[in-house]
């Protein structure tokens, strides 16, 4: 391999690590608000949410999990990558928060992801959707404690679950 040949497939390979711009849809701004609302959301109640299509998906995953108990689902790639264009934009408007392994399995498996307003998503909400920034809830990154910060995920989650199934069907 010549030095330009190893060139180029550096380049490829940053390519595509290289974040790829999307357009705001309304159900972007339908799970900033989510987040804002629940403080900090896991990717599968965001799936939940805002993806209809996740039923079927978990349906066959339980499907799976029959056949083989180390089995573990994922929620849909298409939410990863809206999510990683909202945050890895040249403005962030939420923040990835890293969980920790979950206990008590014999399999082992990282917790999902859950996600944050920043307060650039929460002006973003201010300028699409009305808000007053003081309505509503974002945060600076710190330091937290793990178990406060794994109760305020579910807390959040089970909130707008909750909420989502409590409204009349129209």
């Amino acid at each position: 391999m010549t030095a330009e040949d190893q060139t180029q497939s550096t380049k490829r390979r940053r390519n595509r690590v290289a974040i790829q711009p999307i357009h705001l849809q309304e159900r972007d701004l339908d799970m900033l608000l989510s987040i804002s609302h629940g403080r900090y959301l896991s990717v599968s109640a965001l799936e939940w949410l805002h993806y209809p299509g996740w039923r079927e998906c978990y349906k066959a995953y339980l499907d799976d999990r029959k056949i083989d108990t180390s089995a573990t689902y994922y929620p849909a790639p298409k939410l990863y990558k809206r999510l990683r264009a909202l945050r890895e934009g040249p403005t962030p408007f939420v923040y990835r928060l890293a969980r920790s392994v979950e206990r008590a399995t014999v399999v082992f498996n990282r917790l999902l992801d859950a996600y944050a307003l920043t307060e650039a998503g929460a002006e973003l909400l201010c300028a699409h959707r009305g808000f007053e920034l003081a309505q509503l809830w974002y945060e600076e990154p710190r330091k937290r404690a793990s178990k406060n910060f794994e109760h305020s995920v579910a807390i959040g989650s089970i909130e707008l679950l909750a909420s989502q199934f409590s409204q009349p069907v129209m």
